[in-house]
C-alpha cells in the first residue's frame, strides 16, 4: 500500500480523488500549452512586423536606386534601353533571391517545446516574461503529476482491498461457508422439470 491509507478510503473516494487530480494535471498542462502558444504567437507577430517594416524600407530604397540607375543610364542609352537593362538586372537578382530563399527554407528545423531558446527576450515592466511564466508553471505540473500518481496508487490499493476475497473469507468464514454449502446443494440437486 503506497500511502498506507488504502484501508481508510473507499473506492468511490479514491475514484473521486483520481478524477480531481486528473483535472488538476490537465489544467496545468493546458496552462503550459497556452503559455507556449502565446510565446510562439508573440515571437511570430514581432518577427512579421519587423520583417514587414524592413521590406517597406528596402522597397523604397530599391525603387529610389532603380530610378537613379535609369536616370544615369539614360545619357549613354535610350530611355527604353536603360529601363530594359535595369529591369533585366532586377529579374536576375529576384530569381537568385528566390532560389536562395527556397534553399534556406528547406533547412528550417522547428525547435522542440522543451528546448531552451538561445537568447532570452528583454524583461518587460508589465509582468513576468513568457519563459518566466513557463518556469513558474512547470513545478505545478510536476506536483500535479506526482499527486495523480499517488492517487492512482491509492485507487489500485483500494480496489485490491475490495477484491481481496481471501481476507474477507478469513475475517468472516461463517457466511462464506453457509453460502458455499447452499451453492453446492443447489448444484447437486437440480430442479425437477
Amino acid at each position: 500500500m503506497p500511502n498506507g491509507s488504502a484501508e481508510s478510503i473507499s473506492l468511490s473516494e479514491a475514484l473521486e480523488r483520481v478524477v480531481q487530480r486528473s483535472q488538476q494535471a490537465f489544467l496545468a498542462q493546458f496552462q503550459l500549452l497556452r503559455i507556449e502558444a502565446e510565446e510562439d504567437l508573440t515571437r511570430t507577430l514581432d518577427g512579421a512586423a519587423l520583417l514587414f517594416a524592413g521590406l517597406i524600407v528596402l522597397a523604397t530604397a530599391w525603387v529610389a536606386f532603380m530610378l537613379l540607375s535609369v536616370h544615369l543610364l539614360r545619357e549613354p542609352l535610350s530611355l527604353a534601353a536603360s529601363l530594359a537593362l535595369v529591369g533585366g538586372v532586377n529579374v536576375g537578382v529576384g530569381i537568385w533571391l528566390l532560389i536562395l530563399s527556397v534553399r534556406t527554407l528547406r533547412r528550417i528545423r522547428l525547435m522542440r517545446p522543451d528546448a531552451t531558446p538561445k537568447a532570452d527576450p528583454a524583461p518587460t515592466v508589465l509582468g513576468p516574461t513568457i519563459p518566466e511564466q513557463r518556469e513558474m508553471v512547470k513545478p505545478a505540473i510536476e506536483q500535479c503529476e506526482e499527486e495523480l500518481k499517488e492517487t492512482l496508487e491509492d485507487l489500485v490499493a483500494a480496489v485490491h482491498s475490495r477484491l481481496d476475497f481471501g481476507r474477507r473469507i478469513v475475517e468472516r468464514p461463517v457466511p462464506w461457508l453457509v453460502g458455499s454449502a447452499l451453492v453446492g446443494f443447489l448444484l447437486a440437486h437440480p430442479r425437477a422439470r
